[in-house]
């Protein structure tokens, strides 16, 4: 299987972060946000009263920016859990670049936090620091061998480039308006993201069925060789005839008999089949070949025949592809739940409905307070719980680095 290819680079150059930094710190400072989110597994949604702040790590399409029409993919990871608890409900201090000509954007908010945002091609990731510059976590595991980017360890910048490096990082030239470039940047990346995704999506059509194509091409071929061994095995019949016409000739105890037909056709020399001793039955034998051979060849006819018309099919309908505008490919839209599908319970229920299977190892409890208490038993479990069932403003407990139970006091969030 070939990996997907990596996208040519357009990633946001330093001085179109710049812009974006601005505009951040003009729109974004003294506001809180009030959902923190994913738009995608590799972006970051951060929603506002006023505008919301998005921040995409998909390789070749790097940014950040200031947009209004972005939507939260349904579920968050870890390092969105952790944003919650530490940027939930604090208010944006400033937006800048710590470091003119970098394409690092850092974040810091009335709690004492920081968010450092590395929007450096393919090692782009996002870092949440404490007051003291200790990092809390990050958005994607990091492997750097220059510095140190564990939970734990004081976060510095990566070094300054130096030399041709410097000259070759240069901010460059903006390719959007210095008057609101978030709303050029957001339209500009999201009509790129859906070219691509376009473009795989019928690069991926493109190639099943040519896989079809081809597979169906390879048996139709073994179907004519088939065909060709049969067309060939009907010599039976022949044969069955000569042994039945050399039989009142044939010398006594003799396995091979040279034969001349009456019909004045050449000379023939005819041996017994193994384990055959007589002319009469290497007859049948070969008129029962004969029979098979012609049954067989009737069915390979046949498929053959179905499988000729399913690659005319098959490369009509690639054809219709390669044909078809983008929008065809786009992914179809998932179906929300109809309000108040969940938690709905059935009428008329005098039996008592059956714990679901998927539930079965996590326990429940209630405090004196009345909220409930629910604790994970296994990793599964404790997934389960904290990632899908856990709300922003629950109380999330866990033993401090040992292995054990996920418990969440649940505050009554909606």
């Amino acid at each position: 299987m070939n990996p997907t290819p990596t996208p040519k680079s357009i990633d946001l150059n330093a001085a179109e972060l710049q812009l974006v930094a601005d505009e951040g710190a003009r729109l974004l400072t003294g506001q809180r946000f009030s959902r923190l989110v994913e738009a995608s597994e590799r972006c970051l949604l951060f929603c506002g009263g006023f505008v919301d702040f998005a921040v995409d790590f998909s390789p070749g399409f790097v940014h950040a920016c200031l947009c209004a029409s972005r939507k939260a993919r349904g579920e968050v990871g870890a390092f969105t859990m952790l944003l919650r608890k530490h940027i939930g409900g604090a208010r944006v201090i400033s937006c800048a670049l710590p470091r003119t000509g970098d394409r690092i954007l850092q974040l810091a908010f009335s709690s004492g936090v920081r968010l450092s945002l590395e929007l450096s091609g393919r090692h782009a990731n996002a870092f949440l620091l404490d007051d003291g510059g200790a990092i809390l976590g990050s958005f994607f595991p990091t492997h750097s061998l220059t510095r140190p980017l564990s939970t734990g360890a004081i976060y510095t910048l990566p070094p300054a480039p130096t030399g041709a490096a410097a000259a070759s990082t240069t901010p460059g030239t903006s390719r959007f308006p210095a008057e609101e470039p978030g709303a050029a940047v957001d339209a500009f990346f999201t009509a790129a993201q859906t070219a691509a995704a376009r473009d795989r999506a019928r690069t991926a059509a493109l190639t099943a069925k040519t896989r079809e194509i081809e597979k169906a091409r390879k048996v139709l071929e073994h179907l004519r060789t088939d065909a060709v061994r049969m067309e060939q095995r009907t010599e039976g019949k022949r044969l069955g005839d000569l042994f039945l016409a050399a039989l009142h000739s044939w010398p006594a105890g003799a396995t091979s008999y040279t034969f001349t037909p009456y019909d004045g056709a050449p000379t023939e020399t005819l041996t017994l089949p193994i384990k055959c001793k007589t002319p009469a039955a290497a007859a049948q034998i070969h008129f029962g070949q004969y029979k098979k051979a012609r049954r067989s060849r009737a069915v390979i006819e046949e498929r053959a025949a179905h499988f000729e018309a399913l690659v005319a099919r098959l490369e009509e309908e690639r054809t219709k592809l390669e044909q078809r505008p983008p929008e065809f490919f786009d992914a179809p839209a998932q179906s929300a739940p109809k309000p108040g599908a969940r938690g709905k319970s059935s009428p008329g229920g005098g039996k008592k409905s059956k714990q679901p299977a998927g539930d079965a190892g996590i326990r429940a409890f209630l405090s004196s307070d009345g909220l409930p208490i629910q604790v994970g038993k296994s990793a599964t479990d404790n997934h389960r719980l904290t990632f899908q069932r856990a709300r922003g403003a629950d109380v999330w407990l866990h033993a401090r680095d040992v292995p054990g139970s996920h418990t969440v006091i649940f505050c009554g969030n909606a």
